[in-house]
């Protein structure tokens, strides 16, 4: 019987990864007070402080793969998690809005470790299956921090002022780390070595490998989906339905879903099987932002809205972990660099097709819907040329 994963693993995995979603959503309260303090002439050059994250995550994440492969799991993660430590520490004390771009720049380098890592850690100690039910099981608690996390940075804030959310990154990468260290071994057995040469050639043989570049293709078609909801939502909530203060509160409801999503793909996925579970979750996504999308042109606003983002995440839960099984399947001890390839091409990729959109239509919810159609129609044409596990 193939090995399961332990609950304090997954639990342990999923805190890792966790890492990026609150240094994206836990302080997105905060962006006002930081720009009126650190940049009074303005404040509206607060926005860079998530741009300086986003940036320095995904240059990092395309990098950070092969140096796992070469110095192994352990000391790469640790060295990620005291950055992301560091970064929090120089934002808390930042006097100036350059310094305070300094500090999150470091949490993005941080964060791209155990944001590969987790998946690289998983590969090592599953295959098949029992890696694609490990990964919706860490997905599922991952997803639920997006839900909470605005809420409680609010309140933080609230408590003690913007820096105090900056302590809370500080604890968090130290105890991440204090976890990891007392609780996880090193998984790779036999390190490869590194080289600029030798790192090109991984990534063209990964995106030689149909599975793989399917898979990629999948999760960018998701992600954007999910990309343009987050980033159009509160301007959809606010000018087309005239309610802003139940926008966290749906969000949460929403990040629920996904979680659901993500346990019901960990229950079935061995006896199913991936690819089968992939394409039906995104045939039921499809079926449900049509008739979401009818819905909306037949006048019926928000419940339609509400079904298309609902259906989208609670797909999400059967996208992610089986994509991410089927593409790093072919990887052994490379798994690293193949892992770094398929996220930071998936979320780089899917924030090139979803940002334009809420930029033009931010506050129409039927051209973002639409949007979301389309990339349920791309997924699904992907899935289809997936032949078998």
């Amino acid at each position: 019987m193939a090995e399961r994963a332990s609950i304090r693993f997954v639990a342990l995995m999923a805190y890792l990864v966790s890492c990026v979603a609150l240094g994206i959503d836990l302080m997105l309260a905060s962006l006002p007070e930081i720009g009126n303090e650190l940049s009074p002439a303005a404040p509206e050059r607060a926005t860079l402080v998530m741009g300086s994250f986003f940036i320095s995550l995904g240059f990092a994440t395309f990098l950070v793969g092969p140096i796992l492969d070469r110095f192994g799991r352990k000391p790469v993660m640790l060295a990620g998690l005291g950055l992301y430590a560091l970064g929090g520490l120089l934002s808390w004390l930042a006097p100036s809005l350059t310094l305070m771009l300094l500090g999150r720049a470091l949490m993005g380098i941080g964060a791209a470790a155990p944001r590969v890592g987790v998946q690289a850690i998983i590969r090592d100690r599953f295959e098949g299956r029992q890696m694609a039910a490990t990964i919706s099981l860490v997905m599922m608690i991952f997803t639920l921090v997006p839900g909470v996390a605005p809420m409680l940075g609010a309140w933080i804030a609230e408590l003690t002022g913007w820096r105090g959310v900056f302590a809370v990154f500080i604890f968090f990468g130290l105890s991440a780390a204090l976890w990891f260290v007392l609780q996880q071994p090193e998984t790779l057995k036999e390190p490869i070595p590194i080289s600029l040469r030798s790192w090109a050639e991984q990534v063209r043989a990964s995106m030689s490998i149909k599975m793989f570049r399917l898979s990629l293709y999948i999760q960018l078609f998701a992600f954007a989906s999910l990309y343009g909801l987050l980033t159009a939502g509160p301007a959809i909530f606010t000018d087309a339905y005239d309610i802003p203060g139940l926008y966290p509160y749906i969000f949460g409801a929403v990040s629920v879903s996904g979680a659901l999503g993500s346990f019901a793909n960990a229950r079935l996925v061995a006896r199913i099987g991936m690819v089968r579970l992939l394409r039906r979750g995104l045939v039921v996504c499809t079926l449900a932002t049509l008739v979401g999308l009818i819905g909306l042109f037949a006048g019926l606003g928000l419940p339609a809205f509400l079904l298309a983002m609902f259906s989208a995440f609670f797909v999400l839960g059967f996208v992610v972990g089986n994509s991410q099984a089927l593409a790093l399947q072919p990887f052994g001890k490379s798994a690293g660099t193949a892992s770094a390839t398929l996220v930071a091409a998936a979320t780089l990729g899917a924030g090139a097709l979803a940002i334009p959109i809420p930029l033009f239509f931010s506050s129409e919810p039927i051209p973002m819907i639409l949007a979301q159609l389309l990339f349920c129609l791309l997924g699904l044409w992907a899935a289809f040329g997936i032949e078998k596990d």
